[in-house]
């Protein structure tokens, strides 16, 4: 009888716990959220997140705290989301680091994937390809000829080693078939300072950091990084337009809670950023960042993380990037 009343309780709490579950989805959030990003406050992840998150938070009517923890490659931020309470009041809005950083560093304080729910992709964008207008090259072709013709010769910037503009550029060399020295900086700033004065010779950055030094003609931008042409460049070609077919590369916005919660609450969160992504005024700071608004299911989001994991591994692994002791 004993045995019975056990058998019997074990399965009404079975039946409970769902619908304990789903019912604190029905009353979510109930107080203010945090989103965590692993990046400098001023930046464009840190504008995003404040533009989606003010909609998000007005749907709710709770506020959403925007938490500038950078440092690491966006390992502290990450790793300060990854151990937070699994309710789904703490996410992280993360970049391409957060799939290319498994590949270079042996060892994490965290797992990406074990430790997280991928939610949502909020937005993605292209990188231009930017050069000194010094530089005798209007396209990715001159580019790639006079790789050709001076190898090792010209050098390439970037924001740090193993960061995504660094193996956007080596993704391209790859393909090109060519070489080229890598210079890395402490970020994308200095790089561009640096490409104005002549240091080096190109990059590749994001449009909104790039683009105001292209219209006053301190930078040349020969190509787009990304599948189509970018809405603020329309006459500029892609880079697969420019003799690199199936070239494909951008920076991407999306939403990771942390492991553990809630599937309700992980969907409930995904619905209504979607809801805050359709919203024609996001839509409208968005375009300013070159940002096109995605808003996918969880579902399809694990999807696109893990490709991008597979595809940084092979990437990484080609240009031999060795970051043990990092």
């Amino acid at each position: 009888m004993k045995m019975h009343r056990f058998v019997a309780g074990v399965m009404s709490l079975c039946v409970v716990l769902p619908s304990i579950s789903g019912a604190a989805a029905l009353h979510f959030p109930t107080k203010p959220l945090r989103w965590i990003v692993p990046y400098p406050a001023g930046g464009p992840t840190d504008l995003i997140a404040r533009i989606v998150g003010q909609k998000t938070a007005g749907i709710w009517g709770q506020q959403i705290v925007v938490d500038s923890r950078p440092g690491a490659n966006s390992i502290i931020g990450t790793d300060i989301a990854a151990h937070a309470q699994p309710d789904g009041y703490t996410m992280l809005l993360a970049l391409p680091a957060f799939t290319i950083n498994p590949s270079v560093y042996r060892k994490l304080p965290y797992d990406a994937e074990r430790n997280f729910i991928p939610v949502t992709l909020l937005a993605s964008a292209s990188y231009l390809l930017v050069v000194n207008p010094k530089l005798q090259v209007k396209s990715v072709q001159e580019l790639v000829s006079m790789a050709k013709a001076h190898p090792g010769k010209l050098t390439f910037g970037s924001g740090g080693i193993a960061s995504p503009a660094h193996l956007a550029m080596e993704l391209l060399i790859q393909r090109a078939g060519i070489r080229m020295v890598h210079v890395p900086y402490k970020g994308g700033a200095p790089a561009l300072v640096d490409l104005m004065s002549g240091q080096i010779q190109a990059l590749i950055n994001p449009a909104l950091s790039a683009l105001p030094f292209v219209k006053t003609g301190k930078l040349r931008v020969i190509a787009v990084t990304g599948d189509k042409r970018s809405g603020l460049l329309p006459n500029v070609p892609t880079v697969a337009e420019s003799g690199l077919p199936g070239y494909d590369v951008g920076t991407w916005y999306g939403l990771f809670a942390p492991g553990g919660t809630p599937k309700e609450i992980v969907q409930l969160t995904y619905q209504t950023v979607r809801q805050a992504l359709q919203d024609e005024q996001v839509r409208k700071q968005l375009d300013k960042f070159d940002a096109n608004p995605v808003g996918s299911s969880p579902v399809d989001f694990s999807k696109y993380v893990h490709e991008e994991m597979t595809r940084w591994r092979q990437i990484v692994k080609a240009a031999n990037i060795d970051m043990v002791g990092r």
